[in-house]
This record gives C-alpha cells, sequence and structure tokens, in this order.
C-alpha cells in the first residue's frame, strides 16, 4: 500500500519502500505522487538500474550522434508502442475472460473450498481457450485436508459444468502432492447421429443379457446389462422426443439375442415393426392388456389358497426353486422383455376399464406391472416403462413411488427441472443440448449422455430394419399359453402341428368351427368352450364389444373360466352363431 500523506521532514533519509536490489518490494512510503510512483519503489534494485541503463547511450548519442540517435529512438519508441498495444488488448481478452468465467467460477468454489475469491489466480487456472481445444485442463487448487468425498466432488463438478458447460467432465484428484488439486479435462460429445450400422459390432459381440442404446462420448458404447444392474428400465420424454424409437431399439436386440417380448401398445401401432412376429405377444385394447398381465404375474386361487392356474412368472419361480434344490443351474426360460407404452395413458384406460368391469380397488393389470418389477429378475422377465412424463402416479398400481425404486436406469431428453429432481436421484442435470436424439442415462453411479440409435428417418424403413434385426438372430420359443400371439392364420398356441395329444394348457387356443364339434386345433383339456377373445381373434366377431353383446343377447351361460381370465364359452355355440350369420 502507498502512503500518501505529505512526508515529514528528513523522509528523504528513510527507505521508500521494503524492496531489495534482487527482489520486489510490498510496501512503500511516501508514495505522493501515487500508485506509478509506490509501483516503480517497489521493484527490485536490478530491474530499476536496467531501466535506466538505456538512458546514459541515449543521452551520449544525443550529444554526439543526433540523426542517427534519433531514427533509433524513433524505432524503439514504435516498437515499445506496438507491443504495449498487443500487452492491452491481451489485458483486454484476459480481463474478459476472467470476468465470464474465472470470477462466477471461483465464487461457486469458495463455499466448498473455502478458497478467497480475491486471490483466484493463486489456485484456479482456466485456460481462454477451454471452449475450443480439447485438451484444455481446468487446474483447481484445493486444501490439503481434501479428501476428494463423493458429495464433494458432485458439488465441485456441477460448479464446473455450469461456469463452462462442459458435459460431464472427468475429474483427476491429485492429492498426494505439496500442492493439491483437481485436474479437469473436457469429455469428447457424442457424436451427431448414430445409426444401426454403427452399433451393430457392438450389438454382436455383446453378451445375451446386454442392449446398446447408442454411443457415447468418446464413441463408446452406452450399454445396459438386463441380468445385474438394470433389470428394469424407464423412458421419460415427451412426445416427439423419440420414445418409441428408442424402445424399439432395445426391444429388437432382446429378440435378436434370443429372447421373447410382450408389448402393451394402448396406441395401437407403435411397435408396428413387430406386429405379426411369432415370438411377440401384442395386446392393444385395456382387455388385451389385462389378460396378457394376468397371463403374465397373476395367480387364479381357490377358496382353500391353491393355486388353480399358475402365472408365467410363477411358472419361473417353481422352475428356479426345482432347479436349485437340484443344485443344477437354473432355466427359467428364454428372456422376457415388458414394453409397456405410454404408461401415463394405458394407467388410466386400465383403472376405467376396470371400474366399467365392476372392479373395486387397484386393477389386477396394474398389479401384474409391480409384480414383475419386483420378482422379475431373479426368473429372466424384465420390464421396459415408457411414459411422457414418469412420476409416481403412471408408475405404480397404488400411485405411490414404490414401483419406481425398481427401476435401474432411466433414459430421458432435456425434462424439466421438476422433473429432473423427481428422476435423477440427486444427480447434477446437464445443460440442455436441443440435439434431436442426444439422451441423458441416469444410473446409481451417475449421468452419461448418449446418442440414440436412429435406424432410418423414413418410419416404414425404419420398422423394416427393426424387423429383420429382430429376425436375424436367435429365435425365441414363446411359451404354449401365451396370449396374443401370431401363430399364423389363427391365433394357436405354439404347440399348433404337434400331434393330436400334444400339451395344451392356455386360455388361448385356437378352435375350427364345423358342423360336428368344435375342435382344437392343439391344446390339452376340454375343447368345446372357449373365451370371447379367443372368439374375436378367431374372426367370429369382430371385436369383443360384439361378442358380449352376443353373448348376453342369446342368454349364453358360461361353461367356465373366470372373471378376471374371462368367462368360457360352449364352442356348439358360437358355432350356431356365426351359421345364423352366414344365412344372413
Amino acid at each position: 500500500m502507498a502512503d500518501r500523506r505529505k512526508p515529514p521532514p528528513g523522509w528523504e533519509r528513510e527507505r521508500r519502500s521494503d524492496a531489495t536490489f534482487w527482489s520486489d518490494g510490498t510496501t512503500t512510503r511516501h508514495a505522493y505522487w501515487g500508485p506509478a510512483q509506490a509501483w516503480w519503489w517497489r521493484r527490485a534494485g536490478w530491474k530499476r538500474a536496467l531501466a535506466k541503463a538505456p538512458v546514459i547511450p541515449a543521452a551520449y548519442g544525443m550529444l554526439f550522434h543526433r540523426a542517427v540517435t534519433e531514427r533509433a529512438l524513433a524505432v524503439a519508441t514504435g516498437a515499445a508502442g506496438g507491443l504495449g498495444l498487443v500487452r492491452f488488448f491481451t489485458w483486454r481478452e484476459q480481463w474478459g475472460h476472467d470476468r465470464a468465467v474465472v470470477k462466477p467460477l471461483a465464487c461457486r468454489l469458495t463455499a466448498l473450498l473455502d478458497q478467497p475469491v480475491r486471490d483466484r489466480r493463486s489456485w484456479l487456472t482456466v485456460p481462454p481457450d477451454y471452449g475450443t481445444d480439447d485438451a484444455a485442463e481446468i487446474v483447481i487448487g484445493v486444501p490439503e485436508d481434501f479428501t476428494a468425498a463423493d458429495r464433494d466432488m458432485e458439488d465441485l463438478t456441477r460448479a464446473v459444468t455450469v461456469s463452462t458447460g462442459w458435459m460431464a467432465p472427468k475429474a483427476e484428484p491429485v492429492l498426494r502432492s505439496r500442492h493439491p488439486r483437481l485436474v479437469y479435462t473436457k469429455s469428447l460429445p457424442p457424436p451427431p447421429a448414430v445409426s444401426l450400422e454403427d452399433i451393430r459390432p457392438h450389438i454382436d459381440a455383446a453378451r445375451p443379457s446386454e442392449v446398446i442404446l447408442g454411443l457415447a462420448r468418446k464413441s463408446e458404447p452406452a450399454r445396459l446389462d438386463l441380468d445385474s444392474e438394470t433389470p428394469m428400465l424407464g423412458f421419460s420424454m415427451s412426445t416427439g422426443e423419440g420414445k418409441s424409437e428408442a424402445a424399439k431399439n432395445v426391444a429388437a436386440q432382446v429378440l435378436y439375442h434370443g429372447g421373447i417380448l410382450m408389448i402393451l401398445d394402448y396406441k395401437l401401432v407403435s411397435h408396428m415393426w413387430a406386429d405379426g412376429l411369432r415370438n411377440v405377444c401384442y395386446a392393444r385394447t385395456p382387455a388385451e392388456i389385462q389378460e396378457a398381465l394376468m397371463w403374465l404375474a397373476w395367480d387364479d386361487y381357490d377358496d382353500d389358497g391353491n393355486v388353480m392356474r399358475a402365472s408365467e412368472l410363477t411358472r419361473r419361480k417353481q422352475v428356479v426353486l426345482a432347479a436349485r434344490r437340484a443344485g443344477q443351474k437354473p432355466n427359467p426360460g428364454p428372456r422376457l422383455l415388458v414394453l409397456a407404452e405410454e404408461r401415463n395413458a394405458t394407467a388410466r384406460a386400465i383403472r376405467r376399464f376396470h371400474r366399467r368391469m365392476g372392479g373395486k380397488g387397484a386393477p389386477p393389470a396394474l398389479e401384474s406391472l409391480d409384480e414383475t418389477g419386483e420378482t422379475g429378475r431373479q426368473v429372466c422377465v424384465n420390464k421396459l416403462d415408457v411414459a411422457q412424463r414418469f412420476s409416481a402416479k403412471a408408475s405404480g398400481s397404488d400411485g405411490s413411488a414404490d414401483a419406481r425404486e425398481n427401476i435401474g436406469a432411466i433414459v430421458t431428453k432435456d425434462p424439466k427441472e421438476a422433473t429432473w429432481k423427481m428422476l435423477a436421484g440427486g444427480h447434477a442435470q446437464p445443460p440442455r443440448s436441443g440435439h434431436k436424439g442426444r439422451y441423458q442415462l441416469i444410473t446409481a453411479p451417475g449421468v452419461t449422455e448418449f446418442q440414440g440409435v436412429l435406424y432410418h428417418k423414413d418410419p416404414v424403413e425404419s420398422d423394416r430394419i427393426a424387423r429383420e434385426l429382430a429376425m436375424a438372430g436367435t429365435i425365441g420359443q414363446v411359451p404354449h399359453d401365451m396370449p396374443f400371439v401370431y401363430r399364423g392364420p389363427l391365433l394357436v398356441p405354439a404347440g399348433m402341428g404337434q400331434d393330436a395329444r400334444a400339451r395344451q394348457e392356455g386360455s388361448e387356443q385356437g378352435f375350427v368351427l364345423g358342423p360336428e364339434v368344435g375342435v382344437l386345433t392343439a391344446g390339452e383339456g376340454p375343447g368345446r368352450a372357449v373365451t370371447l377373445a379367443e372368439a374375436v381373434a378367431a374372426g367370429v366377431f369382430v371385436s369383443i364389444g360384439a361378442a358380449r353383446k352376443a353373448a348376453q343377447r342369446r342368454g349364453w351361460e358360461p361353461a367356465g373360466g373366470t372373471r378376471a381370465g374371462g368367462w368360457e364359452y360352449r364352442v356348439e355355440d358360437l358355432y350356431a352363431y356365426k351359421r345364423e350369420q352366414e344365412k344372413r
């Protein structure tokens, strides 16, 4: 600091600063001419001597070689002026960079590291070309007692991301040093577009339980393992952001690796690429969705509590139990992926359907979805929920967030801040990219940004490519009683073509109407009773509503079945109805 008070008498005999001949000083006294004089007095002695040295040759030249000296001084003055302009513009850029980036970052970090903002240049380094240089490094000096705890690292990384715009920067703690520090480097962004050809080598090299979502930074594959970390998935994106396209990619890979698929599509046409595949159950209406889910995870009990009809989940659990007791490796069957489209709208439709059918409480279809998410991983059953906003009301049968806790990975696309806080579990939200197909994968370890796969810009061509991929690998065999599976001209069980006594246990039994009796094309059990849904699938009725009206008007009495699984009616009655319609 300069003391600008009027100097007292005899001040010339006092030291003007604490500078020595070899080192600069820090304080000055009696610099009554202002900061310039104080700065000059704080200079080291050798620097002041070096600055004064040109004065003697210049004075000598002006006395004895005036013309040459004037030209030399003009050149020197011009060079000094140019150097001064360069330094001024350089200082201007550094000042703007410090004001726009360095100081805001220091203010965000000082509360975490207890470092002074005014002295930020001594502990914070942000290169001016940090936005264009991929090899740029941001160095943050930390106190000696800093331990790089997860919470602290998350807060520091969030501050760097907000201040610089670096998405998911890589942090390297250098704590075993005399100058402990954190070194942040930029992560290369995902590629701008990804096609099936870009990820096909990764798909072929992946395990059957893995799916490739796209390519992340440095073109690394963004993968999920359905057997371990992320058996249950969730896609939460607003309309038009590519939910169905991303779900198509996951489902096609599951089929490619030998799995089977159950699609719950209230929109009817979300996944036409899978329509008619023999390893896909495609349920569209609320009635079909309920029947498919109750086949999957709803057991029928008698009055004594004994299981009358075991669901697919229960059958798989029994297979695993028997294998474990025998000391063998369990094989519950092919991987089954349940793809639930538009969970928000589907949940409302199922609740309305349940109330119209006279049901009370939570719909059994939604409870079956909860059961799948809670117990499916052990028996190789996975679930993918697709929603515009994956709220608690959309994810669980009772409207609580318990079912969402089973979701191991959530894929989203630039959500609102409230939605991110609901889904991200405390992870920092990266800046919105606005790029088409740029998704954020939220898992327990952190957030990964990746570019999703777009098979083709033309939806028809994209469906064709997905269908070819699904059928190019191992074709999984569906259970014989899995409903709404295309097995030929009629919806019949997978046992079609076996001998006359082939096993058939399911409710989805195709039948042939003739003048003799209703004959099961394949099956086990009575062949004279089928459900109305089976009759609609066989073409007897145009819709389930028409079938119910016909049964009510003609007074048909159920010959078997249950309210939940569907009442069964005599084939003779259906044949008589069909003959009446043909005569008209």
